[in-house]
């Protein structure tokens, strides 16, 4: 009975070391991986444990007989080892990387704001023109006024303008009037306006002095106007006392029935007399002389001659 334990124990330790050795062997292959691990062929070991022999107590002995041999059960044969597959560490297919997805950003639309309506600045009435000097002269029957007018406003030109003369004696009664109209003119430009005026026959009354009333115009965006220039004026004077001057034409155009205004100044430059007359014509880019009949107060020292710029543009 003790042997038959010995060798039971013998081949469970056997058995029990070889399968140690397997699962060692398959664990170092699993966690090397650098190479296949060689097949460890397992042999399956059948252990025949003969029976231990009867001992039989008494005076004669008798010889035991012998035990058949045992038959070799095919059923028990030992079978060839079969190569245990070896183990092949599984090749780890690496995780396709994740891309993220960008998130499209939300963009904001922005919330339209509320431009204010813009407070409509009022447009600047326009100034009307600025006397700058008045006189007169006066003969039987005959007054002749003059004066000089400004455009205030820098940016308008200013056409049509009406105003109104008034001449007073000594006592402030209105002696004569007279009316009219003031040509094209540019801004902050300045012009000059003469003209007679009959009396009444017989009249004996004297002017001491007149008044221009300056009325409404009216008033344009400027263009390009070119300025009329005089040169060579003088004051010729006679029974017939005369202005003259040459005028020169910067268009390139033929300016025809051009009327002229002359004003006539003494030495403190008070006006002391004017006329009026028109010039028949002047060629284009050429000059023209102008001969304006006039009635003065007293010695001229110096003369201008205005030309009415209405007369060379319609706006």
């Amino acid at each position: 009975m003790q042997v038959r334990l010995s060798w039971q124990i013998l081949a469970a330790i056997l058995i029990f070391i070889l399968a140690i050795c397997v699962l060692g062997r398959l664990l170092i292959g699993a966690f090397t991986g650098s190479k296949q691990p060689t097949p460890i062929s397992v042999t399956t070991v059948t252990l025949v444990i003969a029976p231990s022999p009867t001992l039989v107590l008494g005076t004669t002995a008798t010889a035991p007989q012998a035990s058949p041999a045992p038959q070799a059960n095919p059923a028990m044969a030992t079978p060839s080892a079969a190569p245990t597959p070896s183990a092949t560490t599984p090749s780890v297919t690496p995780t396709p990387s994740v891309t993220p997805t960008p998130t499209p950003s939300v963009t904001s639309t922005p919330t339209p704001s509320m431009t204010p309506t813009p407070t409509p600045t009022a447009t600047p009435t326009p100034e009307t023109l600025h006397v700058v000097a008045t006189g007169f002269a006066q003969s039987s029957g005959v007054l002749a006024y003059a004066f000089t007018v400004i455009n205030p406003n820098p940016n308008l030109m200013v056409r049509d303008t009406r105003y109104q003369m008034v001449a007073y004696d000594a006592g402030g009664i209105v002696i004569k009037t007279g009316t009219g109209t003031i040509g094209l003119l540019g801004p902050s430009g300045q012009t000059g306006v003469a003209a007679f005026l009959q009396l009444a026959d017989g009249d004996g009354r004297r002017a001491v002095r007149v008044e221009v009333i300056i009325g409404g115009g009216l008033f344009l965006q400027p263009t390009d106007l070119l300025p009329i220039t005089s040169e060579n004026l003088a004051f010729v004077p006679g029974d017939k006392p005369l202005a003259t001057g040459l005028l020169r034409n910067p268009y390139s155009r033929d300016l025809q029935d051009l009327p002229v205004a002359a004003i006539l100044y003494a030495a403190d430059d008070t006006i002391i007399g004017g006329g009026s007359a028109t010039v028949p014509f002047i060629l284009a880019g050429g000059q023209a002389a102008a001969e304006v009949p006039v009635l003065a107060s007293g010695e001229p020292t110096r003369v201008e001659i205005y030309p009415r710029l209405d007369k060379l543009m319609t706006p």
